[in-house]
């Protein structure tokens, strides 16, 4: 016989031991004759369905050899039913099962039938099926107790019972078909009524239809005879043993003509005229008979425990052979049931050869193991048909049925694989239908169990897998296939060897995944992460097998190579991107790391995507490639850092590196290897140089970022929501640039990182200085040129500047007096005049707030208390060491003055102050004109390097001609020991003529504090705003002054007097005048107010408006306040009183709206003294000495009360997280007591001057020279000690520190 080649080749890489023992051509025989006889049981059984017996295949009439015709079927046949039965019972257990209400309904029914209570047949009239039916009820009733089997068992038995019946009444050469056919309509009826009438749903609507068309009585041809049993099915027709020739070669070209014979072909690609010999002459060997033969010698096989098809030493328990032989025996019996229905005349024929009057499922019915009916050994008769077959060749078996089907099916998978289009395959395999088909054929007549083929199955598809022939999803659904599989047949009921077989493969597939897996991970940079699961899928699924947990694998073992699989990589995977580093950046420098770092850190993104989770909770890639790669990786910028041009690149490309190289940190603390060598990020040692370079840079590019602000900004309202202009916006984005740089940073170190902001926060300082500055130089050019005065260093002769004390000591005096002349009447002219404010003004103004309000967010974004706790700890640490360069910086305010001595003639003077450190002016103030109650809030630093000094604070009275005049001062002590709380002190100095002065001291000094810097910026804001809300206030303050000026009281009350007035008797009464008098004699002052503070409420925020308008009236009631008393003197006055002042306060107060300044914050402490001096100003003289001893005795005894304690100074402003809110809330709420029954010690002093008489004046001269002295007295006191006594420290403060501490 010719084989095909390319068979031969495709086998030569299986076993050796199948490729010697297993001749492919051998395989091709035997499967060839499953197929053969698949094929004429199809032609077969469609023959009897289209072509009745006796036609030929046109469907013309046959006639038969004596001229008669044979008749058509008139119902299905007996063959056509019992074969569809075959079908349905031959390969399951789990369908029909046999119960007690089809017991005991069928016996019920078969006592009818023989008491003749049952007459509905006339075959129940005949005493062949009653003898059969008596015979079969005997063992039925012993089933009554526990049923057993299933329903078509009945009709089995009941055959074989009739058979035995029927031969003993018609012995050979007799036929007996037809009364067999007769009896077993006869019995499938009955069963048939029992299950629909008894037993509804013991048996399937199929089985019910199959019965219904067996029970229907066939009538064959009488002249249709029993064939031999080596016979070919195609031949059974004949009496003779022939059949027309067309007939024959009808069946004959089928056979060959089928899918399946046809199949064979391909798949061992046979020579066609070498397949077409073989089929027809495997067409006599593949008869019923044959197939009988195999399936007795299996069924003895069994019973005697053969070797094959198997054994029980096969098996690893009894009860597993047990199991198995029950099911085996259950399939055999079904086969040998349905293939006796479709061929009754097969049971003659093996009688013939002893089969005897055994049953052909094994044994009597009262003695077969696995029958119905009990069990028991075999029968005599059963043990010599056995004993006839025991020498007899399988016909359909091959001698090694396994090897063989190996060999077949490895066959099938190679072809479909290589030959047969993927379209032919089945969505679930790789294998086709038709080779599904063949191999079915196959392993049915082979009798291959379904362990031993699914586990082939799951071994072939892994060695296509492991050298590219499928893929990984063929595996899974191979596994799926043996898993599925243990339902049906339990691993502990397995054979030894298919047990064996199993772990072998399940190890082998275990060992290839785990190898692909080694692969795989070694490209871990380019797997498809998908692949990865699905291996891992299949290796937890393989482990979820029992039989394979109890090889207890070392799995441990197993993740250890996976993980030096990816170690390895990893290591390969560096060298491949220092390669296109090195190609894109350089051999060194800069670009090479950053590009280094840049790939670095898009590959472990790209990792950490794909494997966001240890794989197989054990191996995590992205931890084992950070472990391998990053030492390799800090040692490059460990070597960039120390290289000599690291610091000579461009900042900016620095932190395009440094910005990397923190996620590359990042990534490592979070999934670096853990319990390993750490590896060491020197983020300090390789970037702080860069970092402070930047710090320097910002530093020394703040001033510009103020200077491009103010240049660019036009001071108009940049949108309808704001009421600021673009200075603010422009400034402030520069600076949260910055902050956000370092924010950005995220900085290992946290103290470094402390310090970085508070270097940041000295930057903002000084801007918010120079901001401030600069708004208040735009403010001031808006409201007037600023006065350049006399004082002020001048460039000499020489080119350099003279001090205002040279200057004084060397100008011309005449040039010094024509200067002040001018500049006094230029200065007095301009403010008795009405100045008009505009909206770019108060945007300015606007400006410093918005600023103070976004200092505040910058304080509370930075977290500054933390920052500072921070620094705090870390200086605590570390030695205090003091420099012997360190300089103090003071901020004095000066703020006003009382009671100052009088030096002009007209009762006033015209004060200002200096401030004098070695005899050298350091300061002045502006000029306050006729008054001796000047305020100034003026500020001023002075800067020390001593540990302590005083200033020399001097008032002076400005003159138009000659030198000013002194009117008195004061020593003002600086020490940090008396201000290192960092907090405002408000100290009256007494003057050592007359009068005292207010100002307000704190220390500076630049420290690495950041609330210190924070400080410092929002009190520069403030500064400027007072000194512009002040200017505001001074500008009006002329107008108003001149509007309430002593003359238009004068003539308001009716006082309008000449010159010659002066040397008569004042009058002592006063004209009475009432409101609507004073509102319009002060109606030019009224509609000044009505114009310019609509402007100012219209474009300022609310709070600087309110704070604009209680110094406005401030000012009014000090000037008020100047008009009602003289100034204190020994010499007595004619001054007379005044009430317009209700007037203003009703104004400003918002008339009957009252929507304007609160009554309560009009009702200053200055209001109610107004209120008092009013009440006793007609007092005389003796009551207003009396009031004066009971207010300074009262004066006495609160002094003592208090005890000299000093101001609270527990809480500092740099301890307040709000600092805006914080340095608000630091002026404490004024509690007015409103009383206004006695005035004021100097108050009442002032009104005796008004006072004529001996009493008066001499009191005055008393009061005045204990005044003068107690202020000498103070004076020697105020001498510098040579220690100044340190000021307690607070609580809770480090002793080294000079900082306060965070928290109370």
């Amino acid at each position: 016989m010719e084989k095909g080649p390319s068979t031969l080749r495709r086998n030569r890489g299986r076993t050796a031991r199948d490729s010697q023992r297993v001749d492919p051509i051998a395989v091709y025989d035997y499967t060839l004759r499953c197929a053969v006889l698949a094929a004429q049981e199809e032609l077969k059984s469609k023959m009897t369905d289209t072509t009745p017996p006796g036609t030929d295949g046109s469907g013309r009439r046959a006639a038969t050899p004596g001229g008669e015709r044979v008749e058509k079927h008139s119902s299905t046949t007996l063959h056509d039913t019992l074969g569809g039965l075959a079908e349905m019972f031959s390969d399951s257990d789990k369908q029909d099962k046999l119960n007690r209400d089809v017991v005991k309904g069928l016996l019920r029914r078969i006592d009818d039938v023989l008491s003749r209570r049952d007459v509905s047949n006339h075959v129940y009239a005949d005493p062949h099926f009653l003898a059969a039916v008596r015979s079969f009820r005997s063992p039925l009733d012993a089933q009554k107790a526990k049923p057993s089997g299933k329903i078509n068992d009945l009709i089995v038995i009941f055959v074989q019972t009739s058979k035995i019946e029927l031969t003993r009444a018609f012995p050979p050469p007799a036929t007996i078909s037809e009364h067999l056919n007769a009896h077993v309509a006869a019995f499938t009826e009955l069963l048939k009524v029992t299950l629909t009438h008894d037993a509804p749903g013991a048996a399937s609507p199929e089985t019910i239809e199959r019965l219904a068309g067996l029970s229907a009585p066939t009538k064959r041809a009488s002249s249709g005879g029993s064939r031999s049993r080596d016979t070919p099915s195609y031949q059974t027709h004949s009496r003779s043993g022939s059949l027309p020739v067309n007939r024959m070669n009808a069946m004959l070209e089928g056979v060959e003509s089928h899918p399946l014979v046809k199949g064979v072909a391909e798949l061992f690609q046979m020579d066609p005229n070498v397949h077409t010999r073989k089929v027809r002459e495997l067409m006599a060997l593949c008869t019923d008979a044959n197939l009988m033969k195999d399936l007795m010698k299996l069924k003895s096989n069994v019973h005697t425990q053969a070797a094959f098809p198997a054994s029980p030493n096969d098996f690893p328990t009894a009860q597993a052979y047990e199991t198995w032989k029950a099911r085996e025996l259950g399939n055999l019996k079904g086969m040998i049931a349905m293939l006796t229905l479709s061929n009754p005349n097969l049971v003659t024929d093996m009688e013939a050869t002893s089969v005897g009057s055994a049953n052909l499922l094994g044994g009597s019915a009262a003695s077969r193991p696995s029958s119905l009916y009990g069990s028991g050994p075999p029968s005599p008769r059963h043990a010599s048909m056995e004993d006839g077959l025991s020498s007899v060749a399988f016909t359909f078996i091959p001698p090694d049925p396994k090897s063989y089907y190996r060999i077949l099916l490895s066959m099938c998978i190679d072809f479909d694989l290589t030959v047969r289009p993927q379209s032919e395959r089945s969505k679930s395999s790789i294998l086709t239908p038709l080779s599904e088909s063949i191999l079915k054929e196959t392993h049915v007549r082979w009798r291959i169990g379904l362990p031993f083929r699914e586990v082939l199955y799951l071994e072939l598809i892994r060695q296509h897998w492991e050298s590219g022939g499928v893929v990984l999803d063929e595996v899974k659904h191979a596994l799926q296939r043996l898993v599925k599989g243990f339902k049906e047949v339990s691993v502990d009921e397995w054979a030894t060897q298919d047990t064996a077989l199993l772990v072998r493969i399940l190890h082998s597939v275990f060992n290839t995944t785990t190898r692909e897996l080694r692969s795989d991970l070694e490209e871990y940079f380019r797997i498809n992460p998908e692949i990865i699961h699905d291996k891992l899928d299949l290796l937890e699924k393989i482990c979820d097998i029992p039989v394979f947990q109890q090889e207890n694998l070392d799995l441990d073992r197993t993740y250890e190579d996976l993980e030096m699989a990816v170690e390895g990589a990893a290591v390969l995977r560096w060298t491949d991107i220092d390669a296109v580093a090195s190609q894109e950046g350089g051999k060194g420098g800069l670009a090479r790391v950053t590009a280094l770092a840049d790939k670095l850190v898009k590959e472990l993104t790209m990792i950490l995507k794909r494997f966001p989770e240890p794989i197989g909770g054990h191996v995590s890639v992205i931890s084992i490639v950070l472990g391998k790669q990053m030492p390799y990786f800090a040692l490059e910028m460990e070597n960039w850092a120390m290289s000599a041009d690291a610091r000579m690149v461009a900042v900016e490309d620095v932190f395009v590196l440094y910005h990397k190289v923190l996620r590359l940190r990042s990534l490592y603390a979070k999934y670096g290897p853990s319990g390993k060598r750490v590896v060491n990020f020197k983020m300090e040692s390789w970037f702080l140089f860069h970092v402070r370079t930047m710090l320097r840079t910002m530093e020394s590019s703040c001033p510009d970022w103020v200077t491009n602000a103010v240049k660019q900004d036009e001071f108009a309202i940049i949108s309808g929501n704001v009421d600021y202009s673009s200075s603010v916006m422009d400034l402030f984005t520069a600076l949260h640039q910055n902050l956000d740089f370092i924010r950005d940073l995220h900085w290992p170190n946290e103290v470094q990182n402390a310090y970085f902001l508070t270097a940041l926060s000295k930057i903002v300082a000084k801007a918010m200085d120079q901001y401030s500055a600069a708004m208040e130089a735009c403010f001031n050019e808006d409201i007037s040129p600023k006065p350049v005065h006399p004082q002020q260093a001048q460039p000499n002769m020489f080119g350099s500047a003279l001090s205002g004390a040279t200057l004084g000591g060397v100008s011309n005096a005449f040039n010094r007096a024509r200067s002040q002349w001018i500049g006094d009447v230029s200065s007095k002219r301009e403010l008795s005049k009405p100045f008009h404010f505009t909206s770019e003004m108060c945007v300015k103004l606007n400006n410093i707030e918005e600023a103070r309000h976004r200092i505040d967010k910058i304080y509370q974004y930075l977290d500054v208390e933390l920052v500072a706790e921070i620094v705090r700890e870390f200086s605590g640490q570390q030695p205090v060491e003091k420099s012997p360069t360190m300089r103090y910086t003071y901020s004095i305010k000066i703020v006003r003055a009382e009671n100052l001595k009088p030096m002009d003639q007209n009762g006033f003077s015209d004060p200002y102050v200096v401030l004098e450190f070695n005899e050298e002016t350091i300061a002045r103030t502006k000029t306050v004109y006729e008054t001796l109650n000047p305020r100034w809030d003026e500020n001023f630093d002075v800067s020390l390097n001593a540990e302590k000094g005083s200033l020399l604070a001097i008032v002076m009275d400005e003159d138009l001609v000659g030198a000013d005049d002194d009117c008195g001062a004061c020593q003002i002590k600086l020490a940090p020991s008396l201000y290192q709380d960092y907090q405002a002190h408000d100290e009256w100095l007494d003057l050592d003529t007359q009068g005292r002065l207010l100002v307000r001291i704190s220390m500076e000094g630049e420290k690495d504090d950041i609330q210190f810097w924070f400080g410092k910026a929002f009190r520069a804001l403030k500064r400027a705003e007072d000194d512009m809300i002040a200017a505001i206030a001074h500008k009006m303050s002329g107008y108003i002054k001149t509007c309430l000026s002593p003359k238009v009281i004068s003539t308001l009350l009716g006082r309008d007097r000449k010159i010659t007035d002066l040397f008569r008797t004042p009058s002592q009464k006063a004209t009475d005048v009432d409101i609507r008098e004073c509102e319009r004699a002060l109606g030019p002052l009224l509609d000044y107010f009505d114009k310019n503070l609509k402007l100012l409420n219209d474009n300022l925020r609310e709070p600087i408006m309110q704070q604009l308008l209680l110094k406005i009236w401030t000012d009014i009631l000090v000037i008020l306040e100047d008009d009602l008393l003289p100034p204190l003197s020994d010499q007595p006055s004619s001054m007379k009183p005044l009430d317009s002042y209700e007037l203003l306060k009703v104004y400003f107060n918002g008339g009957e709206d009252g929507d304007a300044v609160p009554i309560d914050q009009l009702e200053t402490p200055k209001y109610y003294e107004l209120l008092a001096i009013n009440h006793a100003y007609n007092n005389d003289v003796q009551a207003l000495i009396d009031d004066y001893d009971t207010v300074t005795k009262t004066h006495v005894e609160a002094a003592n009360t208090r005890g000299g304690r000093g101001p609270d100074r527990s809480k500092s402003v740099y301890r307040s997280k709000n600092l805006n809110a914080t340095i608000k809330r630091t002026r404490p709420e004024r509690k007015v007591q409103k009383s206004h029954n006695l005035p004021s010690a100097e108050a009442i002093l002032r009104l005796l001057r008004l006072r004529q008489g001996k009493a008066a004046k001499d009191f005055l001269k008393e009061q005045m020279h204990k005044r003068n002295l107690a202020t000498s007295t103070q004076l020697a006191m105020q001498e510098t000690p040579d220690e100044v006594p340190p000021v307690p420290l607070l609580p809770n403060l480090k002793s080294p520190v000079l900082y306060p501490p965070l928290r109370e």
